[in-house]
């Protein structure tokens, strides 16, 4: 099963907050609507933060946990993959320049290698979340100092850093 995040696609788009707390109550939501008692969490880049601390909060319920391109901090994220590190140079014309930005973004994810392609991903960007909400967003991503807070208590989980 996978989920639209908080702010994303067909989630509620005008969300302001994105807290750490705030992904997790989503997720323990989803899993009670969907009736879950044990199940395999897979938590990719964004996602990650979220995937582990509903894992240290609900060990009972977690039976193994995927970590896909995890990064220890948000900054880390931005930091060292090229795209995203322009993103965050351009966050600031996301505002005024919704459409500019986020074929700015599509442009560098797929390495400038595809304007028609670009055109549409860029086109799914804008239709999954608003200027407003991803500003909300980026400005409040990051990760808690000394998280996570817990060690875990068990082997159940393992960590694969993408090439």
């Amino acid at each position: 099963m996978l989920y639209d995040g908080r702010g994303a696609g067909s989630s509620d788009r005008d969300v302001t907050d994105f807290s750490l707390a705030a992904r997790v109550r989503d997720l323990e939501s989803v899993v009670r609507r969907v009736g879950l008692a044990r199940f395999p969490l897979t938590g990719h880049t964004l996602a990650v933060s979220t995937a582990v601390a509903y894992a240290v909060n609900h060990p009972d319920r977690v039976s193994h946990l995927i970590l896909s391109d995890p990064f220890a901090a948000g900054a880390d994220f931005y930091s060292s993959i090229p795209p995203m590190a322009q993103v965050k140079a351009m966050r600031v014309m996301a505002e005024d320049q919704w459409q500019w930005f986020t074929l700015s973004l599509a442009n560098a994810v797929l390495g400038f290698s595809d304007s028609d392609q670009a055109a549409k991903l860029a086109a799914v960007f804008r239709e999954g979340m608003s200027s407003r909400a991803y500003l909300t967003f980026s400005q409040q991503f990051r990760m808690p100092a000394g998280w996570p807070h817990q060690p875990f208590e068990r082997p159940w989980s393992r960590v694969c850093k993408g090439d």
